[in-house]
Order: structure tokens, then sequence, then C-alpha cells
């Protein structure tokens, strides 16, 4: 017999207070400020930028969204298990969280985009736009590697996302939560495998870096924080072996932060800790043990604020950052060659600059009228005149 949600050991717990709730917008905020100043060092040619070590490991946060999106997605479907419309609720709701910015984002590229980039326009990207339509290009780049113009490249990982909405609803309503935080302690060994093989045996285009299967990991460790009883996890945090493993832990990571991913160990050790580390950090947060200092540190109001824009910031970041080089390339280039640590830096300043209201207006008239049709969505529920819903803590959209 299926219990409820809310039974202990039963998985689907999610934060219990406001102030942890906050603490994964700042993680997204985090992850936010790494992989755009990523981004636009690497526009502006890494090799040349003495400081590009600070910002090396931007493409690694990525994981952190994946980590959040399996915690907070698999605890949702876990409380609707066995509810009516558990496919339909879900899946509607999460289109209409979706959908809106990222064709609106599409529509900005492929349709603005010869007549905003040259370069984009003689690239012959413009031909892929189905595969972006149908969340399917992360298949055609794993295969062919990166696109002609570079900066609809991150938007593989809104195909895996999107992949992952798909399938694992299926999975979660087929199995118990015991079995389904094993299936995904299982699936983490498998993604972070397939992610070594594929580098190990050659990579035919950028497959261990987009595919579906060698991203499962973070996803799946998400996943398994979210079956996990927080009194539980706290149990385990009591014990001395534990807290040693994470010191260990933590220390290989440091050093491993000082590689250069690209292969052999170093390539390994970076792959486990890009997953384990945000894995962690959310496991402290289920638990109610993030230390002090990390939880004040996370809820600084720019990473809170950056938190909320992440989804707009992050779609619209890349394709900006590109047109904004394309139309001063001229004076770029020129402080790139003269001083390129502090051109490097200076364009940075401007992809954020030029990013962020973009992602503001988009917030208030795309993101914000679909989000409040989301929360009004409930199919089934039958609403008595005079009679005032019941108050529920709502968790940040992931």
């Amino acid at each position: 017999m299926q219990g409820k949600a809310s039974d202990p050991g039963l998985g689907g717990h999610t934060p219990a207070n406001e102030a942890r709730i906050k603490t994964l917008d700042g993680l997204r905020g985090l992850a936010l400020l790494c992989i755009v100043s990523f981004h636009a060092v690497i526009i502006c040619g890494a090799a040349r930028v003495d400081w590009y070590p600070l910002v090396r490991w931007g493409p690694a946060t990525l994981d952190i969204f994946f980590v959040l999106s399996g915690y907070l997605i698999t605890g949702i479907l876990i409380r609707a298990r066995g509810k009516p419309h558990y496919f339909s609720r879900f899946l509607v709701r999460r289109a209409l969280r979706i959908f809106p910015a990222y064709y609106v984002v599409l529509l900005f590229i492929f349709g603005l985009g010869p007549f905003l980039s040259a370069e984009f326009a003689a690239s012959g990207t413009a031909d892929d736009v189905l595969w972006y339509a149908l969340y399917v290009q992360n298949i055609k780049t794993s295969f062919e590697g990166w696109p002609a113009w570079p900066y609809v490249a991150h938007l593989w990982s809104m195909a895996v996302e999107e992949q992952f909405y798909l399938t694992w609803p299926v999975v979660v309503w087929l199995l118990g939560p015991a079995t389904l935080a094993r299936l995904s302690a299982a699936l983490i060994v498998i993604g972070i495998g397939a992610k070594l093989t594929v580098a190990a045996l050659g990579d035919p285009g950028a497959m261990a870096h987009t595919s579906t299967v060698t991203r499962m990991g973070a996803i799946a460790a998400g996943s398994w924080i979210a079956c996990q009883d927080p009194q539980r996890v706290r149990d385990w945090l009591r014990l001395p072996l534990l807290w040693l493993g994470l010191a260990l832990g933590a220390f290989i990571g440091v050093h491993v932060l000082r590689l250069t991913p690209g292969g052999g160990l170093g390539y390994g050790l970076a792959t486990i800790t890009a997953t384990l580390t945000p894995g962690v950090v959310i496991l402290l947060i289920h638990a109610g043990r993030l230390p002090h200092v990390a939880s004040e540190m996370l809820t600084q109001p720019l990473l809170l604020w950056l938190g909320r824009l992440s989804y707009g910031m992050y779609l619209l970041h890349y394709p900006v950052a590109g047109i904004v080089f394309e139309w001063n390339a001229d004076w770029l280039n020129a402080g790139l060659a003269t001083s390129p640590n502090f051109t490097a830096f200076v364009f940075t300043l401007i992809v954020f600059a030029t990013t962020t209201p973009l992602a503001v207006v988009m917030y208030h008239l795309v993101e914000a009228p679909a989000l409040a049709l989301k929360d009004r969505y409930n199919p089934g529920r039958r609403h008595v005149a005079g009679q005032q819903e019941p108050t529920q803590l709502k968790l940040n959209p992931p």
C-alpha cells in the first residue's frame, strides 16, 4: 500500500522554512555568476586573460542547476504520486514555467539573429532551429560538436532538463521512494561512468558534456537527496566517519580545482567533484545543517536577486554577449591586444549590464504571467465560495 509522502522515510521531503529555501536561490545566483563570467572570458580569448583560472570551472557549475532540478522535481513528483491528475498537472505546470521564456529567446535568436549578427547569418545555425524547438539540440551536439554560431551552445542544457521532465514522472509513478532512491544512486554511478568512458574512448562531438546520459549523474544526485528523510540525514551527520569523509572530499576538491580538465586522473576527479560538491551542499540544506557562514553567503541580496532571474539570464546571456562583442569588435580586440585582463573584465561587466535589464523585462512580461497561470492551474480542485485556500509554503521554481 502506498503511504503518504509526508510519512517518515518515504522521501519527497523539502526544506521546511523560508531561510533554507532562500539558499536554493542563492545557489542559482552563484552558479549564474560563474557561468556568465566564464562565457564572457571565453569570448575574449581565455589564453590571454591571466585571471581565467578564477572562472575556468564555470561549466562545472551547471551541475548545481542539475542537482537542484533533480532535487526539487523529484520532491514534487513524490508528493503528487497517487493523486489525481498526476501527469497532466506536472507537465502543464512545467510547460508554463519553462516554455514561454525559452521560446521567446528562440524567437529572438532565430528570428532577429540574421538582422542583428552577420556572423549568425553566415554560420548556417538558423538551419538548426527545429532541433532547438523540439529540445533535442543536445543530441545533435553530442555527435557533431558545438554549433557554428557558438552563442547558442549553452541551450543544450535546456534539452537535458526537458528530457528529464518528460521521463522522470513515469519513473517516480512506477517506483516507490525506497526503490527510487536505490535507482537514483545507481544512476549517479552510471552517469559519471558514462561521462568518463566517452572521454576516455574518444568523444565523437561533445557527448561527454551535453548528452543526457553523461549528465545523468548530477540530476540523479538531486533525486537521491529528495528521497531521504531529513532526520535520517541529521543522524548520519552525527557520525564522525562521515565528517571525515566530507573533509577528505573537500581536500581533494580544492586540489582538483588546481588541475586543468582535459583527460586522465584530473578529468575523472573533476567530474566526480562537480557532481558531488553541489550534492553535499544541497544535502546539508535538505537536512537543515548547512553551516551558518555558508547560509549567510548564499542569502546575500545580490545572489538571491540573481537566483530569481537566473533562468532568463541564463537563456539570454550568451547570444547577447556574442552580439555585443560583434558590434564592438574593433575596440574590444584592440583593448585585448594591449590590456587583455582589464578589457576582459570590462566586457564581463558589459555582458551583465546588458543581459540583466533584458532578463528583468522578460521576467515581468513573460515569466511572471506564466507563473501566475502555473500557480492557478490545479485540475480537480473544487473551490467553495467564501472558503479560504490553505496556505502552502512555496518552493522557488526550479
